[in-house]
């Protein structure tokens, strides 16, 4: 049953009749009612499209923390995590022979302003650390103000099943051009896939692009 606020001129919300009155981020709208038969067999197409749904949506899952901010404002009527939802089904993963896998290279924990590094180096500085050293784009710097930014930097695990993803959100400031990372006996096993972005920390929520940097093993 619907109803209808604040008097005969409001707003309504419910169901009425095959239709539905809904609200999102203060957008009103009417959607009708899907038509659905339980009994329905899916087609093949729509098994895939299942199955690749499930596949990103487990390996974003693992970072939700990350890409709620990192896609925040991707999408001015979406939440952060089904834009980077969005983004990653389209291009950061792809069908293989035995299922799904990520495209390393294309998929993203963040999308807003340009990444604003040239260069970057990755050193394992001791046994229980590992930094990661860049040097700027003074010129986008400047044009585009990035003197609140810190760095996110992301180690994914190349065995979805057995390792654990680590890193930081919006540490050191992107003027320091160094990131380093504390290393534990359980994310010191296997491989890594790693991902920097920076995050504004003036409370504007505002990012940059993510960069894929590269592999590392231990």
């Amino acid at each position: 049953m619907a109803r209808i606020k604040n008097g005969p001129n409001g707003s309504a919300s419910g169901k009425a009749g095959s239709v539905v009155f809904c609200k999102w981020k203060e957008i009103e709208y009417i959607r009708g009612l899907p038509k659905i038969n339980k009994n329905r067999l899916l087609t093949i197409g729509q098994k895939k499209n299942q199955s690749k749904f499930k596949f990103v949506q487990d390996r974003l899952r693992i970072i939700t923390s990350v890409v709620h901010i990192g896609f925040m404002h991707a999408h001015p009527n979406r939440t952060g995590f089904n834009s980077a939802m969005s983004y990653n089904l389209l291009e950061g993963a792809e069908e293989t022979e035995t299922g799904y896998a990520l495209i390393w290279e294309k998929f993203a924990i963040s999308s807003g302003l340009p990444f604003p590094v040239h260069t970057y180096t990755i050193v394992q500085d001791t046994a229980e650390t590992i930094s990661v050293n860049w040097e700027l784009d003074e010129s986008l710097v400047k044009k585009l103000d990035y003197s609140s930014f810190r760095c996110t930097l992301l180690f994914y695990p190349a065995d979805f099943e057995k390792g654990e993803v680590f890193g930081c959100i919006s540490d050191q400031p992107l003027s320091d051009k160094k990131q380093t990372v504390q290393l534990t006996t359980r994310n010191k096993r296997g491989g890594y896939h790693i991902y920097m972005a920076f995050f504004a920390s003036n409370g504007s929520n505002k990012t940059t692009d993510s960069r894929y940097l590269g592999t590392i093993n231990w």
